[in-house]
Formats: structure tokens, C-alpha cells, sequence
């Protein structure tokens, strides 16, 4: 048997195929072995300030080519709509059909100034906070119902109440520092300011 013309003139036009494929594939892993283009990426705003930005510095280091573009929010964007390559959000991860990596547990804690603390004296339980002064997180999941374990199991709420509401875990924490109120804020960002002295965590038996 041969091959008839028609059958000819297929097997070229799959011969050029094949050619193709097997170049675009040589070309998809070069792209892999040395990335470059944009990479545009979310980061909410007191993780993405900590910690993302950082990373990104040391991700360029490693791949120069690559630039990036890097949107810090409290707002979440329609990832796919607006074009993310990737987002790092804190939260609990909803139904959804993206693809989502967990990073790292992180912990919510009660904050407060020693000078508030010598002023009010001593927090001993959760039920103490309705006495004291406390700063509330607009953005928080909470708001101004903050959570923590019960004596028994399971979990209480304790209504809170101060001067200032603010929309950021920074500011909570400069209210903090300003001795305006407890806090109840990430520890990723008011840690550090326990070790100058700043800040101290009570109620540390009671977080979840």
C-alpha cells in the first residue's frame, strides 16, 4: 500500500503540526525555567505592608525579570475580572472555584498600653472589658463583639466600646500605643511593640 495524494499532502500539514507543538512546548518550558513578564498580585493591607512587600523584594532579587505589581486593599477584588494573578487574603476560605494554598495560621490578641492598664488596673477575665475602654475594628470579623473561649468550652462574646473606631490594624495599634484603648488586633503586627515595652497582651488564656 501507499499513500494516496490526499493522504500525502495530511501527513505534511501533521508533520508541521507536530513541529509546532513541539516548539511551543520548548518555549513554555524556557518561559518556566526563566520567568518574565508581569505578576500582578492582591495582598490585604497590614499583611501585605508586613510581610508581602518584603517577600516580593526578595522574590525580584531571584528573578529580575519578573515585575511586579503589587495592589495592597482592605477591599477584596474580583480577582479574576480585574486580572490577579494571585491574592493573599486573610480569612475563612468561602465556596469558591478557585484554587486556594493555606500559608500560615495567625492569631487575634488583646493589646493595651501599661499606662491604660495602670489607670484601670489589672484585666482578669473578658467581662472586665466592658469597664475598659476599647478600640474597635471596623473591618474586623468581630467588630465591637470580640470572641474568646469559655471557661466550659465553646466560645463567649463580650460587647465592646470606646472612643475611636478605625478601619486598620495599624491604627489599632497606634490607638493602642496612644493609650486610647484595649485592642484587639493581629499578632503578626502588634508583637513587636511588646518587646520595646509599648504594648502588653492580657487575656492570653481566653483566645481562641
Amino acid at each position: 500500500m501507499s499513500l494516496t495524494e490526499a493522504g500525502e499532502r495530511y501527513f505534511q500539514s501533521c508533520k508541521r503540526i507536530l513541529a509546532d507543538i513541539e516548539q511551543a512546548e520548548a518555549e513554555a518550558a524556557a518561559a518556566h525555567a526563566n520567568p518574565a513578564g508581569k505578576l500582578r498580585v492582591y495582598g490585604g493591607t497590614s499583611f501585605g505592608q508586613h510581610y508581602v512587600m518584603p517577600l516580593i523584594a526578595r522574590y525580584q532579587q531571584h528573578l529580575p525579570e519578573v515585575s511586579v505589581d503589587l495592589t495592597i486593599s482592605q477591599q477584596m477584588p474580583d480577582i479574576i475580572e480585574e486580572g490577579f494573578d494571585v491574592a493573599i487574603r486573610i480569612t475563612r476560605l468561602e465556596d469558591s472555584g478557585m484554587i486556594a494554598r493555606k500559608l500560615c495560621d495567625f492569631g487575634l490578641h488583646c493589646f493595651v498600653s501599661p499606662a491604660l492598664l495602670d489607670k484601670h488596673g489589672p484585666v482578669k477575665t473578658p467581662q472586665d472589658l466592658a469597664g475598659i475602654p476599647c478600640i474597635v475594628d471596623t473591618n474586623s470579623r468581630y467588630y465591637n463583639n470580640w470572641r474568646f473561649q469559655a471557661a466550659g468550652g465553646g466560645f463567649q462574646s463580650v460587647t465592646v466600646s470606646g472612643p475611636i473606631e478605625v478601619n486598620s490594624p495599624i491604627a489599632s495599634t497606634r490607638a493602642a500605643i496612644a493609650s486610647l484603648g484595649v485592642a484587639l488586633i493581629p499578632d503578626f503586627v502588634a508583637k513587636p511593640k511588646t518587646e520595646c515595652g509599648e504594648l502588653v497582651t492580657i487575656l492570653e488564656d481566653f483566645m481562641p
